[in-house]
């Protein structure tokens, strides 16, 4: 784009040239500039953030660094200089402990929660892994010793073994079985030829290029299918539209982990998490789904309608949620996802017979926010689990809310 004759990208390199110059004020002034030409530059974004570092102002740093990073982190000194602007902010366990107590008074405060996030991720950059909050569960627990049947489809071998090294890694000394469906002509159809052949108390339904990274997982999920019928990691407690996404501030909740591009190759995005598990759910993403087998026998899949590999999740979880089931969204159920989805032409196409059939049910859809995706970038499994269980440790209000009555 051109802004008097001049491109963004040569406005760009004149600041650059300024900013090496130590022209802070000048440099500063084309950043803007460029920003007011293309506000999605990443590399202004980024540049303009160490700017506002260097002349003091760490916090406008930190918000800056982090957006460019969320548009492209792979920029050359990026997660370097993120670092930088939020040691900036002081020390950090003082820094999140104002920024928590700040966030009391004003819950919807997203910058300050930005701010908030980057400050725990620079705390847990070293070997130590602090233990997971506990899980709250009745003193006598019902489902202590109920087997687990996992269904998975895959139509690739390695990924495949892959999911089912790690299903076996933390369901040890779990009764369970890895269902794998390699032929299904959409997700319902799978599930469904899944849940014909399972045999246990706890059904899972999970993608193949998932990795599970919560240490008590096993012990977590019996847990949670003690209180709930339905359970997943990410979802919403206001259906509106075809996706949970569209909900927004402060009816998402959930944390999940997407492997990432650059030295920091996983991207943990907090949608909210204020308590391990967050009931009154209306529906679950499907990269993971977990339930009680009377509670999936009596929803199923409808692999008439959703005939695809879209939207199966939200029909099975929205129908549970509207036939009275007890559906939950559990922020310590902590996994990596190595894809994302997209709402593409295909997707719409189902995305508008799942509105066809709940249209009555949905909320107003509006946009995504304000609920602007939360991210961070770590280096290390062991950094996400410390960092996920700070987030945790801290839950609500800084990492949301709880519905209404909910407890």
């Amino acid at each position: 784009m051109t802004d008097g004759g001049e491109t963004a990208a040569a406005r760009l390199g004149r600041a650059v040239a300024l900013h090496q110059q130590g022209r802070l004020e000048e440099a500063a002034a084309l950043y803007a500039q460029v920003l007011a030409q293309e506000p999605g530059n990443a590399g202004a974004l980024h540049l303009s953030g160490v700017a506002a570092r260097q002349s003091g102002r760490a916090a406008e740093a930190v918000l800056r660094i982090a957006n460019a990073a969320n548009r492209d982190p792979t920029l050359p000194g990026l997660h370097h200089n993120l670092a930088l602007a939020v040691a900036s902010l002081g020390p950090p366990d003082a820094v999140a402990a104002e920024l928590v107590r700040r966030l009391g008074a004003a819950p919807d405060d997203h910058a300050l929660r930005l701010l908030l996030l980057h400050t725990l991720a620079q705390t847990v950059t070293g070997t130590d892994v602090p233990p997971a909050p506990p899980v709250t569960a009745p003193p006598v627990t019902a489902m202590a010793g109920a087997s687990v049947s996992v269904v998975v489809c895959s139509i690739d071998p390695a990924k495949f073994a892959a999911v089912s090294a790690n299903l076996t890694a933390v369901l040890a000394g779990c009764e369970h079985e890895i269902i794998g469906i390699h032929d299904a002509r959409s997700l319902c159809e799978g599930y469904a030829h899944g849940l014909a052949r399972s045999r246990g108390d706890i059904l899972v339904f999970c993608h193949d290029d998932i990795k599970i990274l919560t240490p008590d997982f096993a012990a977590r999920l019996r847990a949670h299918l003690e209180r709930f019928d339905i359970v997943g990691p990410v979802g919403t407690t206001r259906m509106a539209g075809a996706s949970w996404l569209y909900s927004g501030w402060p009816h998402q909740h959930g944390i999940v982990v997407h492997a990432a591009r650059g030295p920091n190759p996983f991207r943990v995005e907090v949608y909210g998490a204020p308590a391990a598990a967050v009931p009154g759910a209306q529906a679950l993403d499907g990269l993971f789904l977990a339930g009680r087998r009377a509670a999936v026998e009596a929803v199923g899949f409808d692999a008439a309608t959703f005939d695809g590999f879209h939207l199966y999740d939200m029909d099975f979880t929205f129908r549970a949620h509207r036939a009275g089931l007890r559906v939950a969204a559990c922020p310590d159920l902590w996994m990596v996802h190595r894809s994302t989805g997209r709402m593409d032409t295909v997707w719409r196409r189902y995305a508008d017979r799942f509105i066809e059939r709940h249209a009555g049910a949905l909320a107003p859809q509006a946009a995504q926010g304000p609920n602007p995706l939360r991210a961070v970038w770590l280096a290390t499994p062991g950094a996400v689990r410390a960092f996920c269980a700070r987030v945790l440790s801290i839950g609500a209000p800084a990492f949301g809310l709880l519905p209404a009555g909910a407890s």
